[in-house]
């Protein structure tokens, strides 16, 4: 495993590996949610203010 740092420093006996033969399936989401915290509010505003709707239609199309 690469990077070793933090990992080098851990004891990881009997540990075992989680994946199958199947790497796809192990990578593969099959349930995605959000859990909210009460009371919590976002320090910043990620919403841009510039309006991009249909620049994304207009550049495949060229």
């Amino acid at each position: 495993m690469n990077p070793k740092a933090p990992y080098d420093g851990n004891d990881f006996e009997g540990a075992r590996f989680i994946w199958t033969k199947d790497l796809a399936l192990d990578n593969t989401v099959v349930f995605r949610t959000r859990i909210g915290k009460p009371g919590w509010t976002p320090r910043w505003n990620t919403r841009p203010d510039l309006d991009v709707k249909g620049v994304a239609a207009g550049a495949s199309s060229r």
